[in-house]
């Protein structure tokens, strides 16, 4: 990835390569991002596999795209969400995900699939799109050729979530709510 694209200069994906995760309507746009913008992508099947071939490819025919598989080191992992121009969140299923919620603390400006649970977690503080690669390719780079609209979801996503998904609010909550019911 070239120096200058270091803050605010790249999309970045972080998810476990399965289809609720969004992951092959994200390769398909990575290839159109990549045309113009770097795109690094974080994750794997865990297994191998058809997608796992596709990324690798994606990443060996273009310069722009950088595969770095599964990342268990939490330090470097924030500093790509902070540094992320536009960050995607594609998960369709379950509902507070942990890594959305890591992301926004990290300050990632953020777009996400469209779904009850995303548009609850992010509220107004996202960009949300259907699980349409041209959908999600002309999101991701309108973000990222828009540096005013990025600094205002950072600063968005990281408010809402220091607003709502702190721990010791979070416990604090479940605490009320369990003395209230059972006094």
């Amino acid at each position: 990835m070239p120096e200058e694209s270091i803050h605010r200069g790249y999309v970045l994906v972080v998810a476990r390569f399965v289809p609720e995760n969004t992951i092959d309507e994200f390769v398909k746009a990575a290839e159109i991002v990549g045309r113009t913008h770097d795109v690094v992508i974080v994750g794997s099947t865990g297994y191998g596999g058809e997608l796992d071939e596709r990324v690798s490819a994606l990443a060996e025919a273009n310069p722009r795209v950088t595969w770095l598989g599964h990342l268990s080191d939490d330090r470097r992992l924030f500093a790509l969400w902070q540094h992320a121009g536009a960050y995607f969140h594609g998960h369709s299923v379950g509902g507070t995900n942990p890594a959305l919620v890591q992301a926004m603390l990290c300050g990632a400006p953020t777009v996400a699939r469209d779904t009850v649970y995303n548009r609850e977690v992010l509220d107004d503080a996202g960009v949300f799109v259907p699980p349409d690669p041209e959908a999600i390719a002309s999101a991701l780079m309108a973000l990222l050729d828009d540096p005013e609209r990025q600094e205002e979801l950072s600063r968005a996503v990281e408010a809402r979530a220091r607003a709502h998904y702190l721990w010791d609010d979070i416990c604090q909550r479940y605490e009320s709510e369990l003395r209230r019911l059972f006094p």
